[in-house]
């Protein structure tokens, strides 16, 4: 019996056992490409690069993004950063700026030869799946660390013993498979890592590069729990006491029953664990963690679940002898700057930029400064990039990097102020030290406590003189310096603007569409499809010179998210979080398009058309933030598909806003609008998945107008939860992606159809407009006696129902007819007018 705590839902799961094992063959695979790869890649430094391969097994949300990718085309900012990683090692990589980066690191992709690892893209997955869900201690209490994260420490702590000294990459390898075998046979998981090793050797041969280094490695995890004193040693026991916190479980445990197991070794604790059950386990688990958060969290939590009955006085450590310090690196003003650009194209560039500066160049800025500092002797692993999602990332330097890092940074804050005028915010804190690694809430005060915020250009203008102060037909900022067709019209954009649509041509939205997705048995090249028409017509479904199809904006977040990251106890509890929400919507994106082209009503091309427009319109999905451009008449049950399996696979609820708009419609205001739906969506109180949508036609979406709409509404609610949603679609057939496609590809059914549903509800909501709330209830009693179809009479049931909920849950006269003609209407626009 193995478990590892998940949150925020406070249970605990238990690993499956026969599944783990069944990864063994996976995993000896996936070692011996690698091995393979980093010989034929850079022969000379083959270590160094096969330490850096093996640490995107730990960073596979990174790697595989939210489909998997083939080709030259870098789509995200992690390819990127996957690329560089990698190409160090055999090429100098200088720049003078962040579009020379861009190209460098593209040229750089083209003459890798990495083509091996899209054939195991499945085996990494499921073996960062197991890494992530198998705990590194199986003892209640000790079990809320991964050991994916676990590992990563071990291999950071490694690098940060080795001040002063050459990189010595086979600990760091050593470090990332000390505890392999846990996966497999938890009570002798040294054992079980050496023969996974011992069968890599045999695999890849004398002759390979890597063969005398990673015999070493061998040894090394042989020996890493024997009475030897090795750096491995010491960085493991200086994670795992980080991670398990025994002072205060020990504490807590004081005079307890269940004291005993604790005091066991080895095999007679696990055994001894075992015979608790899985009842008592899992509460004794529950029990420990919210101590835990009792004793290290000051602020209560907004969550009272996570609120622990008593608080304890636990001596701090003093910690001595500092190895490492922790850098924080954070885009200003996120949302401002990727809504301010005027069309698709450029927003997508600006969502995958914000990521490119504060995880790309920033971590290939201290990469350099660093290998300058220590005269060639060391390189930042790529495991020190503990996360780098939303706009922001925590990147750790060892200490050799010198004492005055505020000053070696300076210029670091500076990376995008003449490109894209923007200054980003870098904070700095001590982290690791020879006896001692800080927990998360001993850092975060001194990442977050700057009132730093720069957006250079957000309010500056410059005049030369009189006929020379155009103002930017995108930003509004003075002057406009060029002038490009944006839309088949002619825009005068300021330098901003136009710097960043010259960038986009080859890159962001365009990128993603060049790029070849593999989605189970299906290959997908959106290009094929697309025909060189605009972005927004393409993904709502642009066909001939007629159509008259809508799309829709997705944009979701988590509920609480902020609240619970910041009750993450440890470093290690941080990274799990981030990275399985993180791992869990990319998945769940995945696997619910993977349901759409596993349909077997369509033809190939139908079905990879659909995908082609869904996979092109992603703008960014990453950590909790999504935000999905879509065919208007997949969006709803996509959305309900979707996040019903994030809910499954990372504990979170979310709020979703789903916006039904025309492909010409002024971008940058629908994006503000959905924003608005979406915090609208939220219900107070209560974490529940919720989905709220409207669609406009004729009139402007904005902000403003979605208040205005929900303002005195008593025909809206907007905060529907999730399962309401799908009762409605499920009672319509909408749910059915075979149905809803059906009505896409054959339009004249598709209209019939969909204005038929329309019409179960549309006279009632004409009726409200012009009659009072009393009379339009009574005249929704008549109506329904009058419907003649069963699916009609289902729905007005189902309205007066919530109708009567509201009414007795919160004493509010809210007749929630407008939230379901808007979803039915989403599908009559996602066929056609």
């Amino acid at each position: 019996m193995r478990g590892k705590l998940l949150v925020p839902e406070l249970k605990v799961r238990f690993v499956d056992e026969s599944k783990n094992q069944e990864l063994k063959e996976k995993v000896v695979q996936v070692l011996t490409v690698f091995a393979d790869i980093s010989s034929n890649v850079c022969p000379d430094h083959a270590i160094d690069v096969y330490a850096d391969l093996l640490s995107f097994i730990f960073k596979a949300p990174m790697l595989l993004s939210y489909a998997p990718s083939s080709g030259n085309y870098l789509s995200t900012a992690y390819e990127y950063f996957f690329t560089y990683v990698i190409a160090r090692h055999c090429n100098v990589i200088n720049y003078t700026n962040v579009e020379d980066l861009m190209k460098k690191l593209e040229d750089l992709r083209k003459k890798l030869n990495l083509t091996q690892i899209s054939g195991y893209i499945n085996s990494i997955k499921e073996i960062y799946e197991a890494l992530l869900y198998t705990p590194a201690d199986t003892r209640p209490g000790y079990n809320v660390s991964s050991l994916a994260s676990h590992l990563q420490l071990t291999s950071i702590l490694v690098w940060l013993l080795q001040a002063s000294s050459l990189d010595l990459n086979y600990l760091r390898i050593a470090a990332l498979l000390h505890d392999l075998g846990k996966l497999f046979e938890p009570e002798h998981h040294v054992k079980a890592g050496v023969e996974i090793l011992d069968k890599v050797l045999a695999n890849i041969g004398k002759d390979n590069k890597i063969y005398d280094p990673l015999t070493r490695v061998r040894d090394i995890v042989l020996q890493h729990h024997s009475d030897y004193d090795s750096i491995l040693s010491k960085a493991d026991e200086l994670a795992s006491s980080a991670d398990r916190l025994s002072k205060i479980i020990g504490k807590a445990l004081e005079g307890s029953e269940d004291e005993k197991c604790y005091k066991l070794r080895r095999e007679e604790s696990f055994e001894c664990f075992n015979q608790l059950g899985k009842e008592k386990y899992e509460e004794l688990s529950v029990t420990l963690f919210k101590y835990l958060l009792g004793t290290l969290i000051d602020k209560k939590s907004e969550l009272k679940v996570f609120q622990s009955d008593k608080k304890v006085n636990v001596a701090k450590v003093v910690p001595n002898d500092l190895i490492g310090y922790l850098v924080y690196i954070d885009f200003p003003s996120i949302q401002k700057f990727i809504s301010s650009f005027p069309n698709l194209r450029d927003m997508s560039f600006a969502s995958m930029l914000v990521d490119f500066m504060t995880t790309v160049s920033s971590f290939v800025y201290i990469d350099n400064l660093f290998y300058n500092i220590t005269n060639g002797k060391s390189r930042i692993p790529a495991e020190a990039l503990l996360s780098g999602y939303g706009g922001h990332s925590y990147i750790v330097v060892r200490k050799d990097i010198g004492s005055d890092l505020e000053n070696k940074l300076a210029s670091l804050r500076d990376l995008g102020k003449d490109e894209f005028g923007v200054k980003l915010s870098v904070r700095i804190a001590e982290f690791a030290y020879r006896n001692y690694v800080r927990n998360f809430a001993e850092v975060t005060p001194y990442l977050y406590s700057s009132t730093e915020r720069y957006v250079v250009n957000s309010e500056e203008e410059e005049v030369y003189s009189l006929g020379f102060h155009v103002v930017c037909d995108n930003c509004g900022i003075r002057p406009a310096v060029e002038i490009v067709s944006i839309n088949n019209e002619n825009m005068k954009l300021c330098s901003l603007c136009y710097k960043v649509n010259s960038l986009s041509i080859n890159r962001g939205f365009s990128a993603k569409v060049n790029s070849t997705y593999i989605v189970g048995n299906y290959t997908i090249n959106p290009e094929s499809f697309r025909k060189d028409i605009d972005p927004m017509e393409f993904i709502a479904g642009y066909r001939d010179p007629n159509d008259s199809t809508y799309l829709s904006l997705i944009k979701a977040d988590g509920n609480y998210g902020g609240e619970i990251f910041r009750n993450s106890i440890t470093f290690s509890d941080y990274i799990d979080r981030s990275f399985r929400l993180d791992y869990g919507i990319k998945t769940s994106f995945y696997e619910t398009l993977k349901e759409l082209l596993d349909l077997g009503s369509l033809s190939e091309q139908d079905k990879e058309n659909i995908a082609s427009r869904i996979l092109s319109g992603v703008l960014y999905l990453g950590g909790d933030d999504v935000l999905i451009f879509s065919p208007a008449i997949i969006s709803l049950p996509f959305a309900v598909k979707m996040f019903q399996r994030a809910e499954e696979y990372t504990g979170f609820t979310f709020k979703v806003g789903v916006l039904t708009i025309k492909p010409d419609h002024p971008i940058q205001f629908a994006i503000r609008a959905v924003d608005q739906l979406m915090e609208d969506a939220k219900i107070e109180g209560s974490p529940k998945t919720s989905i709220s949508c409207l669609t406009f036609e004729s009139s402007l979406a904005t902000d403003g107008v979605v208040r205005r709409i929900e303002d005195g509404n008593s025909y809206l609610l907007l905060k529907n939860e999730l399962k309401d949603v799908e009762g409605v679609l499920n009672m319509l057939g909408y749910m059915d992606f075979k149905n809803v496609l059906s009505y896409y590809y054959d339009k004249k059914q598709g209209k019939k159809k969909t204005r038929e549903k329309l019409g179960y509800i549309n006279y009632i909501v004409e009726y409200s407009f012009e009659n009072d709330f009393l009379s339009t209830l009574a005249y929704m009693l008549r109506y329904k006696f009058r419907a003649e179809s069963k699916e009609e009479k289902d729905l007005i049931s189902f309205i007066l129902r919530k109708y009567v909920e509201i009414k007795e849950k919160e004493g509010k006269e809210i007749l929630p007819i407008q939230d379901y003609f808007y979803m039915l209407k989403t599908f009559r626009l996602g066929v056609g007018l």
